[in-house]
């Protein structure tokens, strides 16, 4: 299938848009959250496009929260069949990122969200890795990238 960083434009663009001078850190950023989430609920990246979107066009701490929040609420309905065609994954993973870019104005705007959207009673690991250790969201962050795994 390539690359899940490739295989959707709109994250970059979320991001261009969203944060000008910053995109290449903002892209990167939104991307990381959602390998290093992918790795611990042990699913396909694309399938998290919705949060890299809305990490990627968030232009502020608070508002990146809500965008976080917002985004996780769409996260698990983003994953395709395994013998679809390529095309509509790419589209699958192109509208989940056009959710998050949604996510993140939203959030900017203050609409509000779940203030643990990852890590709380009904967080994403709750709902759909009970098992898993939130601590390895962060773990080695900053030295250790997932997504050079995955490019």
């Amino acid at each position: 299938m390539g690359s899940p960083v490739r295989a959707s434009r709109s994250r970059p663009l979320v991001a261009a848009v969203r944060n000008g001078e910053r995109v290449e850190e903002a892209t990167v950023l939104g991307c990381e959250v959602a390998f290093r989430l992918a790795a611990v609920l042990g699913v396909r990246p694309e399938t998290l496009s919705v949060l890299a979107a809305a990490l990627a066009g968030s232009t502020e701490p608070a508002g990146a929260l809500r965008a976080l929040g917002l985004a996780a609420t769409q996260s698990t309905t983003v994953d395709g069949n395994p013998g679809e065609e390529k095309e509509i994954t790419v589209l699958r993973t192109a509208l989940a990122a056009a959710d998050g870019a949604e996510a993140a104005l939203l959030g900017e705007r203050g609409f509000t969200a779940p203030g643990q959207p990852v890590e709380g009673r009904r967080g994403l690991l709750a709902l759909l890795a009970p098992g898993a250790d939130p601590q390895e969201l962060v773990r080695d962050l900053g030295t250790r990238w997932h997504a050079e795994a995955v490019v």
